[in-house]
């Protein structure tokens, strides 16, 4: 149980107390006002809460601790990183690192950021497996081979247990047709002259395809392969 009543004031300095509760965004939010007074001078902070956060912390009004007050200045904290970040999450899917770098720009510290991305993980609101099913989709759009889908993912900053699905992802891939197809799109044919084709066979292991795969869709372009 979080202990809300005043601590003793001898060589404190500081008092607090909550002198006022009122819900705001359709119910989504509780603000809590709470006044600080060191005996001649007082200040009114305005702290906001989720409502999951109001229900593990009870606030009620009446004087509270120092300790209490700085829990519900860091609870109203990460309450507004997660606001933050679900706006971010409305607009585009985000990885995990990807969010946390974005809250850390917006001047969240890495504490706050972090454990805001845990929150949305408890809450279901933010699916790696599903978001690196999507894109990896979109990297099989644009015709990209394994390799180069794998380093763009990590770039994304999947974590490591979302990654290790990616192979059965691609398992039933064939990047070789692929290959051939993304050939037919940007050059026609693999030129026949020893430059042009070093340099087709070059952007082609840049779009992340294997020797082999590349072979196999010089023969698929050739009818050799059908």
């Amino acid at each position: 149980m979080t202990d809300r009543t005043p601590e003793p004031r001898a060589g404190r300095g500081c008092t607090a107390a909550i002198t006022g509760l009122r819900t705001s965004d359709s119910g989504r939010l509780v603000v809590v006002t709470v006044e600080l007074t060191d005996g001649q001078h007082s200040e009114t902070r305005t702290l906001r809460l989720n409502t999951r956060q109001y229900c593990d912390l009870t606030p009620v009004r009446g004087p509270i601790s120092r300790g209490y007050f700085a829990q519900l200045e860091q609870e109203s904290r990460l309450c507004e990183a997660m606001r933050f970040g679900e706006r971010l999450l409305a607009y585009a899917p985000n990885t995990p690192w990807r969010l946390v770098q974005k809250l850390r720009r917006r001047g969240f510290t890495r504490e706050e950021a972090e454990t805001a991305v845990d929150r949305f993980r408890q809450m279901g609101i933010i699916d790696e497996e599903a978001d690196l099913r999507r894109e990896t989709e979109l990297c099989l759009r644009k015709l990209w081979g394994a390799g180069r889908i794998r380093v763009h993912l990590q770039t994304c900053g999947f974590s490591k247990e979302a990654l290790s699905a990616l192979p059965e992802l691609l398992a039933e891939v064939d990047f070789a047709a692929n290959c051939a197809e993304l050939v037919r799109r940007r050059y026609g044919d693999i030129p026949s002259d020893h430059a042009g084709c070093n340099r087709v066979m070059a952007a082609l292991i840049r779009y992340g395809y294997t020797s082999s795969e590349i072979r196999r869709a010089a023969r698929l372009l050739s009818g050799e392969d059908d």
